[in-house]
């Protein structure tokens, strides 16, 4: 599995994040966590778009890749026809926050993508290291990091 396109999916995870009380300040109890979160699935559950993409410093050809979100699957249609899928898990608790995906199939099948996500105005910074690398702690990919930054945007016709 190629596995910067799974990051791709991660974009509905980050808005939802984004409109979190532990982003916006505040800290809310574990049971009010849950129960924010399941709320709040209905704003990330959708269709997203890839505006860019980096690994190690070099621009990927990702843009317009289509990605779904869906109740903890990520689905990422690329613009030459080829479908990835996996799995998320997002601790908002942390400072970024923190994701993990795991792709379903494919040479990277169950291996752990550690991650943070970023929320800044309409765009979404993702940025992944490869399976049993430390997890990034910005969002940038530099030469010789071995890390995923995508940027990504709400489909138009989910905004």
């Amino acid at each position: 599995m190629n596995w910067n396109r799974m990051a791709a999916g991660l974009v509905g995870v980050v808005l939802a994040v984004a409109n979190t009380p532990s982003v916006q300040g505040g800290n809310p109890d574990p049971s009010a966590v849950k129960q924010e979160k399941a709320e709040k699935s209905s704003k990330f559950e959708g269709r997203w778009i890839v505006v860019s993409s980096t690994v190690d410093g070099d621009a990927q050809d990702m843009q317009g890749d289509k990605v779904h979100i869906a109740k903890g699957k990520i689905k990422v249609e690329e613009h030459g026809g080829e479908v990835q899928e996996g799995t998320y898990e997002a601790d908002t608790t942390k400072k970024p926050h923190h994701i993990d995906v795991t792709p379903m199939h494919g040479k990277d099948k169950g291996k752990v993508f550690k991650g943070i996500l970023i929320f800044e105005e309409n765009l979404l910074k993702i940025c992944l290291a490869r399976p049993g690398d430390d997890r990034p702690t910005e969002a940038s990919s530099q030469e010789g990091s071995g890390h995923l930054l995508l940027v990504l945007e709400p489909a138009k016709s989910e905004r």
